[in-house]
């Protein structure tokens, strides 16, 4: 870990461009640990593999840890927070798993946490919106609120150069410094909504949204 010349401090020698770090020998019992967090990433359609190989893949994502997996979706009253069996989310079709950290939560406090989150306005499932409001917004939530920075950082003065090489970073501030770490969610999985956001027109996303929705009013 070094300090650059713009004042932020990073974890590795080079930012690369893969989506995900390389994880090193020590991964394995990080990842095993009940604590461990991770990114579940599932496929929306069956033409997603071409998709996917370019990297415009359109994704359903989850957040697992102690044995649970936590989603964020659409329904027409309540929260849109929900509970699945990990890697197991039908009609979606599970693609890849990344893990991401270990939380410092108990499984209590993860509980809580979410039951927190199920109760706000943000999470019902009404506000739901196809690009601008969906699963993976949830998913990059709940990993921050699970792996908040402070913690990331510390984990990462402990890991090996290979861990992070070649990942997508972030800048974080923990206790007025800067550091550079990997990103939480993958830019693939994301990326063809980004795209979406930055590119369409507002009454496009609406009514992609408005197709999206089983709800709505014709």
């Amino acid at each position: 870990m070094h300090a650059t010349k713009s004042g932020v401090t990073t974890l590795s020698a080079s930012a690369g461009k893969s989506d995900v770090p390389a994880m090193p020998a020590g991964y394995e019992d990080a990842a095993g640990q009940p604590n461990a967090v991770f990114v579940n990433v599932y496929d929306i359609m069956k033409s997603n593999s071409w998709l996917w190989s370019v990297g415009l893949g359109v994704h359903h994502a989850g957040i697992q840890v102690y044995d649970k997996e936590y989603q964020y979706g659409r329904c027409e009253e309540g929260s849109g927070v929900r509970v699945v069996e990990p890697r197991h989310s039908p009609p979606h079709i599970f693609r890849e798993q990344f893990f991401v950290g270990q939380t410092q939560l108990s499984a209590l406090e993860v509980r809580e946490l979410v039951a927190t989150l199920e109760q706000r306005d943000t999470w019902q499932g009404n506000k739901y919106h196809l690009v601008k409001h969906n699963c993976i917004h949830f998913a990059h939530a709940l990993c921050e609120a699970l792996l908040p920075p402070h913690v990331r950082v510390a984990q990462m003065r402990t890991a090996l150069p290979s861990t992070y090489q070649s990942a997508y970073m972030e800048e974080v501030e923990v206790d007025g410094q800067q550091y550079s770490l990997p990103v939480l969610i993958p830019p693939h999985v994301s990326r063809l909504g980004s795209y979406a956001a930055s590119y369409l027109p507002e009454s496009v996303l609406q009514l992609l949204d408005s197709m999206d929705n089983p709800f709505s009013t014709p």
